[in-house]
């Protein structure tokens, strides 16, 4: 994912380790493999079968249009690919579930393939990198929560603050004019179509996730924050209400229960104004 944005370790610290731990091993075992090949034959020969061209469709390798995610072209390539798919799908994994989050990483991947077939293969070359999956990921996130906080540093060095809004907005913005300007033409080898595919699946699976619900969340056991007390009453029914922010006891009371719908029924069982209570009441119930 070139010269781009990640995000470093802040109030979203996640431990969503599962599949995201075994999407890097994949990566990072392809990438050997490919060095070993490269070393022994000269040149990496499952590149000529896992890589994603239009000849190698042509020539019936249909897979190759997910299986090119896992193939990399060099140290530095992998390296930015897998921090950007760490450091994001930590923090999503036990948000959305490990199902969910394998069903954006590979919507991207996909999508992202696809772009790069209709738009920017034009000049010959094979597609390789797992970069649409790390922005549909990052894409995801960004809509999920457009309004908070969140540090990142730019060039791994410059830490730079903002909403992931404008990360979103950014990434697209850049990715567009990198695609215009240098990769229609053919000035770059760099794949901005492939990115904005992968941007653009991101954002179609938070629709159907979401706000759609078409595909359903994993059973996500949670505790509450250390700023509300734990949950030890049994799941109790409770009638919508206006909630008067200025209470803080019917705004914990409100809290408990959004948290325990959370427990039995997944994140996206939350209705808009329930997500929108949980982010008011971190920063009342902390004063």
């Amino acid at each position: 994912m070139g010269d781009r944005s990640y995000m470093r370790r802040s109030e979203y610290s996640g431990d969503g380790l599962g599949v995201v731990k075994w999407l890097i091993i994949i990566n990072v075992a392809v990438f050997i493999l490919q060095g070993v090949l490269r070393v022994w034959f000269g040149s990496s020969i499952i590149e000529k079968y896992f890589s994603l061209s239009p000849a190698a469709l042509r020539s019936g390798y249909v897979w190759t249009i997910v299986t090119y995610g896992f193939l990399h072209g060099s140290f530095l390539h992998i390296l930015v690919n897998m921090l950007a798919i760490f450091f994001i799908g930590r923090i999503l994994e036990p948000i959305i579930g490990s199902k969910s989050l394998l069903k954006v990483y590979f919507a991207s991947i996909l999508l992202g393939g696809v772009t790069w077939l209709l738009f920017g293969s034009g000049h010959g070359g094979i597609l390789v990198g797992a970069s649409a999956g790390g922005f549909g990921l990052m894409t995801f996130f960004c809509l999920l929560y457009p309004e908070t906080l969140m540090t990142i540093l730019l060039f791994f060095v410059i830490p730079i603050t903002m909403k992931p809004k404008w990360i979103l907005w950014g990434m697209i913005a850049i990715e567009g004019l990198l695609f215009l300007v240098y990769e229609m033409p053919g000035r770059s080898f760099v794949a901005s179509s492939g990115h904005l595919g992968g941007i653009l699946a991101g954002a179609i699976m938070y629709q159907l996730i979401i706000k759609h619900r078409l595909f359903s969340f994993d059973k996500i056991k949670i505790e509450a924050p250390r700023w509300v007390k734990k949950i030890t009453n049994p799941r109790v029914s409770s009638p919508k209400f206006t909630l008067n922010i200025s209470n803080k006891k019917a705004l914990r009371r409100e809290v408990d229960r959004i948290l325990d719908k959370i427990n039995h029924e997944g994140f996206s069982s939350l209705s808009d104004e329930e997500r929108k209570t949980l982010d008011r009441a971190k920063g009342l119930l902390e004063s």
